[in-house]
């Protein structure tokens, strides 16, 4: 099993195979709910596990049980085409980092974090748009926790981007509080994030040429 500048190898590799499957999962959910014929947004809590220095393994929760909300807000087919672009854009990222054997602290698990952060912005733009209020608290609890696990392994521009994104939202708190000012704010905290959707691409079809 391949290593990347580490000791560790071998549980680092299992600890990024576990996160990227988290990712690529959770990514194939928003993909597929988007076919069914009752459209839903969900921000189920996610486990993330992390490697520490000494090769010992933290699990990092992105939410928890009060943060749990399933509700079907019926479809939206300008929040539903975006959150699909971006879920693809996860899934195909997830899938190449897996098979590339990443390290857990590798900085493109950075930019999926983004992605990932960015999908829970439209859930809770979305359900904004619907008056759903309990889903738009319950996503913007796990956009902060997984903007910042981003934002701990980026780098370059990836880094500069969650920052900036990061700043846009960083005293939003509840949306249910001031829903208008929250739906200004994820308006622009989505478009920021855009540029990774781009990246994320062009890393995933460098598996495609360089097999080709």
């Amino acid at each position: 099993m391949r290593t990347f500048g580490t000791t560790e190898g071998r549980p680092r590799s299992v600890v990024t195979a576990m996160l990227l499957m988290a990712l690529l999962l959770a990514a194939a959910v928003v993909v597929l709910s988007g076919c069914g014929n009752s459209p839903t947004t969900s921000t189920a809590p996610s486990q993330t596990t992390v490697s520490s220095q000494g090769g010992d393994t933290t699990t990092v929760g992105q939410g928890d049980a009060s943060t749990t909300t399933t509700l079907a807000l019926g479809s939206d087919p300008v929040y539903d085409r975006k959150l699909k672009v971006t879920a693809l854009a996860v899934q195909a990222l997830s899938g190449f980092l897996q098979d590339q054997n990443v390290a857990v602290d590798d900085p493109r698990i950075g930019l999926l974090y983004g992605l990932r952060a960015q999908e829970q912005a439209i859930t809770a733009r979305k359900a904004l748009a619907h008056n759903v209020y309990t889903t738009a608290d319950a996503a913007m609890k796990d956009i902060y926790s997984t903007i910042s696990l981003g934002r701990t392994v980026a780098t370059g521009t990836v880094l500069a981007t969650l920052d900036q994104a990061y700043k846009t939202v960083e005293n939003l708190g509840v949306p249910s509080a001031s829903p208008d000012n929250a739906a200004t704010l994820l308006d622009q905290f989505i478009a920021q994030l855009d540029p990774l959707i781009a990246q994320a691409n062009s890393i995933s079809s460098s598996s495609t040429t360089s097999t080709s």
